[in-house]
C-alpha cells in the first residue's frame, strides 16, 4: 500500500511515518466487533458509545493517507506506457498469488466448501475471496487512469486543488449530513448532481497527497495552522459521530454492513491535517538515528504487511492473546486491541522483512 518505492528517502521519512501509521489504522480497522465496531456493543448513546465511535471514524483515514502517498510519489512523474503497464501486471500477480493463499486458507479453514480453479477465478474477478484486497483493485485503477491524472496536475492550478477539496467537502460531507439530518434519506440530491465521477477513490485523495507534498511549502505553515485543523478534524469526527448516532437511532440498526455512512464522510479535511501535521513534524524535528532507520525499515515494508496481516490478526494466537488481556489480567477492551494491532503489525513486519530478503522478492513486496 502505497506501493512506490521512495526515492531519496531521509528527506521523504514522513511518507514513510503516514504509510506506517495508515497500516497500523488498517490492522485496526479489520478488528469488527472487537475494536473497529466495538461502540455497537456499548449502551446507546452513553458515553463509551461516543468515545469508542471516535476510533472507528478516525481509523477511516486509513486508505485515503495511502492514495495520498501514491498521489504524492507517483504523479510528480512522467511514466511511460510500458512502466504503467508493469506496475498493474505486478499487481495482478501480486493479487492473484495472495488471493490463492487465503483461497486456500478458507477451505482449510472450512468457510468455503466449494474449492476448484474456476471458483477460484471468479471470486478472484469478484474481490470477494478477502474483502480488504479491494485495495489493490483500487490501485490498479489509480495505474489505469494514471495519464488523465498526470495531465490534470500538470495544468491544474493553484485555486483548482484547494476548489476541489471545497467540492470534496460539501459533497462527501456536508450534503448527505444535511440530507440525513432532516430527512432520513428520503430527499437525497440528484446523482447526476453529485460530480461523484470527480470525487472517487482513485481521483480525489492522489491528487490531494499530490498537492500536499508538491505544491505546498511547509516551511510557511507553523505550529498555530497545525492546532487550527488538528482542531477542525477533531470537530468533524464528532459530527461524523453525531451523524452515525442519528442513523443509529433513524433505523435500529447498529452493524458494520448498514452503519458505516458517516464515519469517513470527512476523511478528506482530517487526512490533509494529519499528513500536513505529520510532514511539519518531521520537517521541526530530527528523529535519532536508530529511529529514522527503524521507520524507514517499517515502512518499506508496509505493503507486504497489507497482504498478511488478516491472517496474523485473525490467528488463535492473537484470540487468545485478547483473551488473556481483556479477561485475565481485566485490561481495557480498546487498549488490549490497539497492543493487538501493534503486535499484528510487528510479526507482519518482521515476516516480510525476512520475506524480502530472498531473491526477487523484494522487488515484487
Amino acid at each position: 500500500m502505497g506501493l512506490e518505492l521512495v526515492e531519496n528517502k531521509k528527506k521523504l521519512i514522513h511518507i514513510e511515518l503516514i504509510r506506517v501509521l495508515a497500516a497500523l489504522l488498517v490492522i485496526f480497522n479489520h478488528t469488527g466487533l472487537n475494536g473497529f465496531f466495538l461502540f455497537s456493543s456499548k449502551p446507546f448513546a452513553t458515553m463509551p458509545y461516543f468515545f469508542y465511535m471516535t476510533f472507528a471514524v478516525i481509523c477511516k483515514i486509513d486508505v485515503p493517507l495511502f492514495l495520498m502517498i501514491s498521489g504524492a510519489v507517483l504523479l510528480k512523474k512522467d511514466l511511460e506506457s510500458k512502466k504503467i503497464i508493469i506496475k498493474i501486471l505486478r499487481m495482478i500477480l501480486i493479487l492473484t498469488i495472495f488471493s490463492a493463499f487465503f483461497y486456500i486458507r478458507l477451505h482449510l479453514l472450512n468457510y468455503s466448501k466449494v474449492f476448484s480453479f474456476g471458483d477460484f477465478f471468479i471470486r478472484l474477478y469478484k474481490g470477494d475471496i478477502i474483502i480488504p484486497y479491494w485495495y489493490i483493485y483500487a490501485y490498479i485503477s489509480f495505474l489505469l487512469a494514471f495519464p488523465f491524472l498526470r495531465a490534470m496536475i500538470k495544468s491544474l492550478p493553484d485555486y483548482g486543488y484547494k476548489y476541489l477539496i471545497c467540492l470534496a467537502i460539501i459533497f462527501i460531507g456536508i450534503i448527505p449530513c444535511i440530507q440525513y439530518r432532516f430527512f432520513k434519506g428520503k430527499v437525497v440530491l440528484n446523482q447526476y448532481g453529485t460530480v461523484s465521477w470527480l470525487l472517487t477513490n482513485i481521483v480525489l485523495f492522489p491528487i490531494i497527497g499530490y498537492y500536499l507534498e508538491n505544491k505546498i511549502d511547509i516551511s510557511k505553515i507553523n505550529k498555530k495552522h497545525i492546532f487550527i485543523s488538528l482542531a477542525i478534524s477533531f470537530l468533524l469526527v464528532l459530527v461524523s459521530c453525531y451523524m452515525t448516532y442519528i442513523k443509529h437511532r433513524t433505523t435500529g440498526v447498529c452493524n458494520e454492513n448498514k452503519t458505516q455512512d458517516f464515519l469517513d464522510v470527512f476523511s478528506l479535511p482530517i487526512c490533509i491535517s494529519v499528513y500536513l501535521s505529520i510532514k511539519y513534524l518531521c520537517n521541526e524535528i530530527s528523529f535519532p538515528n536508530w529511529l529514522n532507520k527503524s521507520i524507514l525499515s517499517i515502512g518499506s515494508c508496509c505493503f507486504g504487511i497489507y497482504l498478511i496481516h488478516m491472517s496474523i490478526l485473525e490467528s488463535k494466537l492473537m484470540n487468545n492473546l485478547l483473551t488473556f488481556l481483556t479477561k485475565d489480567i481485566m485490561l481495557n477492551y480498546m487498549l488490549s486491541i490497539w497492543l493487538i494491532c501493534i503486535l499484528t503489525l510487528i510479526i507482519s513486519y518482521t515476516i516480510i522483512f525476512i520475506i524480502k530478503l530472498i531473491p526477487y522478492a523484494k522487488k515484487i513486496l
